[in-house]
């Protein structure tokens, strides 16, 4: 997820539904969202600084930029929320004369934007330093897939998990308030839109249960080498390798895109198999990596340290960033 924008207007929502449920008394459930929030930030954060000591060189200018910024975002929103709890207390400021269904519908909102921050700082800090080569081997110079197992498997869960927890949400919070309804046509109109949402959730929950599934046994992962039909009126059958893995799918890149370009660029992330669709990929037999080295870099991989666009909204076309080595 890109963090300038995505991530921010995340923060935004869980700050400013924060100080508005802690001015409707219930500041504790602020409290601990705020913190456990922070505190995922400040462990993963501890993490990656620890394996990027490895190869410093790596963590270039571009994503240095980013990780200031994501850095500010967990720290942000504890100053943010936690800050609003501590004026409410000391200042009484509360409101009582409420309709009802408005804390049920901030607290989800906090509590939904929360679990995909948290999800987003995952993937910022663990699995894309991992598959851009900032903490070690790039899956586009080693064809080898075995040591991007558990960065698969964690992939596919942490995205579940985050899906899973804002569809619940969805489909709950209608629920529930319906259930407290003290008017017939409003309590109506909740469960109606909380039967729409648990549908939507029901086409949702097949993906998020294919996720969890391949977390404990994925039928491809990151820099696993596969055979595609990139045309559908071709029979011809291309080798590509694995850059992504999501609850929507996997995304892959051909070898022939590589070969077939004049000088090294980043295009594009990949092209997507859906994730009903994994079990059936067929593993090609190419040992041949797509990149002898990141400084030999091809563009293969979207996310490689060397791409200035890997992590910004636009992902606009670029060449490898200039890089000294190790």
């Amino acid at each position: 997820m890109e963090p300038k924008f995505s991530l921010t207007a995340y923060v935004v929502v869980m700050s400013v539904t924060g100080i508005a449920v802690s001015v409707l008394s219930n500041p504790q459930f602020v409290v601990w969202t705020s913190v456990s929030v922070w505190a995922s930030g400040l462990f993963l954060w501890l993490s990656y600084r620890f394996r990027t000591r490895s190869y410093p060189k790596r963590r270039m200018a571009h994503r240095k930029e980013l990780d200031r910024w994501v850095a500010g975002q967990w720290v942000g929103q504890a100053v943010a929320c936690i800050g609003a709890v501590a004026l409410t207390s000391f200042e009484g400021w509360h409101v009582e004369a409420v309709p009802t269904p408005v804390t049920p519908l901030l607290v989800g909102a906090m509590l939904g934007s929360a679990a995909v921050f948290v999800s987003a700082l995952v993937d910022w800090y663990w699995v894309l330093p991992k598959i851009s080569g900032i903490t070690g081997p790039l899956p586009c110079v080693n064809v080898a897939d075995g040591q991007f197992r558990l960065v698969t498997k964690l992939w596919f869960a942490h995205r579940a998990a985050a899906t899973a927890i804002v569809t619940v949400i969805l489909a709950g919070i209608p629920g529930y308030l319906a259930s407290t309804s003290d008017s017939g046509a409003e309590g109506a109109a909740w469960a109606i839109l909380g039967a729409a949402l648990s549908i939507g959730y029901g086409r949702v929950g097949g993906d998020v249960i294919s996720a969890f599934a391949y977390f404990l046994s994925p039928p491809v992962r990151v820099a696993r080498v596969i055979k595609v039909r990139p045309d559908p009126r071709s029979h011809q059958l291309e080798d590509a390798l694995i850059i992504d893995v999501s609850i929507q799918g996997a995304n892959y890149k051909t070898f022939a895109q590589i070969e077939a370009m004049a000088a090294p660029e980043f295009v594009e992330p990949g092209t997507l198999i859906k994730i009903g669709e994994l079990s059936d990929v067929i593993t090609s037999s190419r040992t041949a990596p797509a990149c002898v080295g990141p400084a030999d870099c091809m563009g293969m991989n979207w996310y490689c340290f060397r791409n200035p666009s890997a992590s910004t909204l636009a992902g606009a076309k670029s060449v490898p960033a200039p890089w000294g080595g190790d």
